[in-house]
């Protein structure tokens, strides 16, 4: 039986941005054939946003960055899942609110979220009593050992047996693409963005988190980082050195991506195939020829990418240990 037309075009939409009905929209890879395809072209280059400036001020945004990696300090996968989940709904309910940060009754979930991640209440605290609203946020963090997997990510791509995942941490979670690892020595920065304060298009988004590595990465002294046509994340050649997931509900975005800065190769990635892509290897900055760079350089060469690739200011929230 045909197919009406417009039925048949509401449907290669559908699967050409990967819509699942009541959980938004995610952008990541699919697996076919044993190898993950992009779901889509996604643009080759970045195209900056060049922002012209308001009647009343410059037009950028402000984003609060909340560091809970100070120190080396780890925080629990779940609980910054957590706390990223009613970011989102405190995002929206602002944006709803036209601009009232205490709209709804997403404070009291927001401070109960923020409890179970060390330093996070007083990070929330702090950003909440700024001149700027608690908005846009950007998560700066370092987990303990957890494998995450994306809502169609298949469980082939990890190597251990079910009887031996007990013995690991493995979250499936809502983002795209496939498995990752996240551990000590990466760094992983997840934004809390709307989108409609920079460019509602996920091919820019994601082309935007690959640019503001890039960018971070030269000013580390790594030169040759880039992409490779095809596929997401930051690439040294042919090993990959940051992956990207993530997931987008009313355009407020979640998940985001993880800079392997100093990790341990060998106790982590190798248990899996990282990103479903088994013939390119991972790698981390300590072996790109600028030695072992302190995590606080990396963040701070993030933030500053983060500044001009998204053409917004940065107000800096508590850490853990308050700073």
């Amino acid at each position: 039986m045909a197919v009406p037309w417009r039925l048949g075009l509401l449907m290669a939409v559908v699967g050409m941005v990967g819509i699942v009905p009541g959980r938004g929209l995610r952008l990541g890879m699919v697996a076919e054939g044993g190898r993950p395809k992009p779901r889509f072209k996604i643009p080759a280059a970045f195209e900056p946003l060049a922002r012209q400036p308001g009647a009343g001020g410059s037009g950028r945004p402000t984003v609060l960055a909340l560091d809970f990696a100070c120190g080396g300090a780890l925080s629990d996968y779940d609980a910054v899942w957590a706390l990223q989940r009613e970011l989102v709904l405190r995002r929206l309910d602002l944006r709803r609110s036209d601009g009232d940060a205490g709209a709804g009754d997403g404070g009291a979930a927001l401070r109960a979220a923020a409890a179970s991640v060390s330093g996070a209440a007083e990070a929330l605290a702090m950003g909440a009593s700024s001149a700027a609203p608690l908005g846009d946020c950007l998560l700066l963090v370092e987990h303990p050992s957890t494998y995450t997997l994306g809502t169609g990510s298949t469980e082939d791509n990890l190597n251990f047996s079910s009887e031996e995942a007990e013995a690991h941490r493995v979250v499936r979670t809502e983002r795209g693409g496939e498995v990752t690892w996240h551990g000590p020595g990466q760094l992983v920065v997840y934004p809390i963005l709307d989108l409609n304060e920079y460019r509602c298009d996920l091919h820019w988004y994601v082309r935007a988190l690959e640019e503001l590595v890039i960018r971070a990465l030269g000013r580390l002294g790594v030169a040759d980082a880039g992409r490779i046509d095809g596929l997401t994340g930051v690439w040294v050649d042919d090993a990959k050195v940051a992956a990207i997931g993530v997931k987008v509900k009313s355009w407020v975005t979640m998940h985001g991506v993880a800079i392997n800065v100093d990790v341990d190769l060998g106790n982590g990635f190798n248990r899996i195939v990282p990103c479903g892509i088994g013939d390119r290897p991972v790698t981390r900055v300590a072996d790109l020829g600028v030695g072992a760079v302190p995590m606080e350089e990396v963040k701070a060469a993030i933030l500053e990418a983060f500044a001009g690739v998204f053409e917004a200011d940065i107000a800096h929230g508590a850490g853990p240990e308050g700073s």
